[in-house]
């Protein structure tokens, strides 16, 4: 696979991160999302060990992906938050943020999925807030008290 390969792609699963198709079963866009978010974890940790990696992932895409998978990390499912926060460590043990760029790498450091609606809000202070804003506004339908706090927190 050559480097234009690759960006597709990231493109490709990083798009599908915003897949929320619901049908007569629910958040049926939720198993593409989680799916996704394991998948850019797998191929950016891989990367990682190439010499070249930032030419097989750009710093771009690489901050459109882990932006992504920080919105999952607000997401009001339970499997997407932990699929986030694992791939999240994935990234970490495969040192992603001394090859990219990552100002937010250490605000989701050592969390679990279940705190991550009161203390994953570090997240709010780098470059993904509008991932992380736009998670939390997603999960207001069936997680309102939940994500109200948070904003209400953030505001203090």
């Amino acid at each position: 696979m050559n480097a234009s390969d690759y960006h597709r792609i990231l493109a490709a699963l990083t798009t599908a991160l915003d897949d929320y198709t619901t049908d007569q079963r629910g958040d049926v866009g939720s198993w593409i999302r989680g799916t996704a978010i394991k998948s850019l974890a797998s191929i950016i940790s891989g990367v990682s060990a190439s010499p070249d990696a930032l030419l097989f992932v750009p710093q771009e895409a690489f901050s459109a992906a882990t932006a992504g998978i920080a919105k999952q990390a607000f997401e009001k499912l339970d499997v997407l938050r932990e699929a986030a926060t694992a791939a999240w460590a994935v990234l970490l043990e495969a040192n992603a943020d001394t090859i990219w760029s990552w100002p937010a790498a250490r605000a989701m450091h050592s969390k679990p999925p279940i705190e991550w609606f009161t203390s994953g809000l570090a997240i709010l202070d780098t470059p993904a807030r509008a991932a992380a804003l736009a998670g939390l506004v997603q999960s207001t339908g069936s997680t309102v008290r939940a994500s109200v706090s948070c904003l209400l927190y953030v505001g203090h």
